[in-house]
């Protein structure tokens, strides 16, 4: 009875150890499984860090080219500003395709942004910045302009294919005799 007893014990544990196996195995399997499934997400990931890079490289490009496109554009109107401004030259800028700097620079100064400019200066940089997108007419309140700087500003508009309208409470003899005068 005794070699049974021994025999049981030795059945229920080989049992045991049978089911730890079994267990083992299993998570052996899982194991397997997950360490399969690790690598395919590190391809996975190593195929989207490319395509990021591929995303980001062609991101900059295009900021290269619209950069480009601004920078002629804005070229294209402060040249078309010169051409009525009585002095100086206008600034525009955009800079990290977020950051604007609107502006004039005289001879030998340093650029002043728009909001500092004089009255006069700011009723000068309006009209040309005007003429530059293609106003056909453009009414204007010229009294910021003192008596020498209104005939000026005046002067740079007479050829120009645009019809100005403006009021002041200026001397009106300086003004161009290409200009129709109405005092009230």
């Amino acid at each position: 009875m005794q070699d049974t007893k021994i025999n049981e014990d030795l059945i229920a544990g080989l049992k045991a150890k049978i089911k730890q196996l079994r267990a083992d195995k299993d998570l052996f399997v899982k194991a397997q499984g997950m360490a399969q499934e690790a690598e395919r997400l590190r391809g996975e990931a190593e195929k989207q860090r490319s395509d990021v890079k591929l995303l980001k490289d062609s991101n900059s490009s295009l900021i290269s080219k619209k950069n480009e496109a601004v920078s002629k554009s804005l070229d294209g109107i402060v040249n078309k500003m010169k051409e009525v401004l009585t002095e100086g030259t206008p600034v525009i800028t955009v800079s990290d395709g977020s950051n604007v700097f609107i502006g004039w620079e005289k001879e030998g100064k340093q650029p002043v942004s728009y909001s500092g400019l004089s009255g006069g200066e700011k009723v000068q940089y309006d009209a040309a910045l005007c003429y530059a997108l293609k106003a056909n007419i453009i009414i204007s309140e010229f009294a910021e302009l003192d008596d020498e700087r209104l005939p000026l500003a005046l002067a740079k508009f007479k050829d120009m294919d645009v019809q100005v309208i403006c009021s002041s409470c200026h001397d009106v003899r300086n003004v161009p005799k290409e200009f129709q005068v109405v005092v009230l």
